[in-house]
């Protein structure tokens, strides 16, 4: 099952002689994913967390980890002026299992912090490149 960024829905079948070939694919609704879901036994969640995008109202919110030896490992909110650059809103971290709801300007994140940000698509494609260029 592939989920696109735009959140269009394909499930590719492969030949069994040759699984190189891939011989049909199946466009799928949001509705029918969960359907074909259920019917296998899949759970309600099956995307990984970071990276994983949803939009509400014209609004989205993005998971980014911010890589381990990236630059923005040990730098604050404040001074990545992230909304600034980017329009997108940081509005948690998330570090191993403790959540950091509504961080202010002095957290400083760190490698393999999952970072949670709100905002149009647009602007968190853009936070996307800053924390992971």
């Amino acid at each position: 099952m592939l989920v696109h960024h735009d959140g269009r829905r394909e499930m590719l079948i492969y030949d069994v002689d040759d699984p190189d070939a891939c011989s049909s694919v199946l466009k799928l609704s949001h509705d029918d994913t969960r359907t074909l879901n259920e019917l296998l036994g899949a759970t309600q969640v099956t995307e990984e967390v970071h990276e994983t995008q949803h939009e509400l109202n014209n609004q989205s919110i993005a998971w980014i980890v911010v890589p381990p030896n990236g630059s923005i490992a040990g730098t604050t909110i404040g001074a990545g002026q992230f909304r600034e650059r980017t329009g997108a809103c940081v509005v948690a971290v998330i570090r191993g299992d403790d959540p950091y709801p509504s961080p202010e300007a002095d957290f400083a994140l760190q490698g393999d912090d999952l970072v949670v940000a709100v905002g149009p698509a647009s602007t968190l494609d853009a936070l996307r490149a800053v924390i992971r260029p």
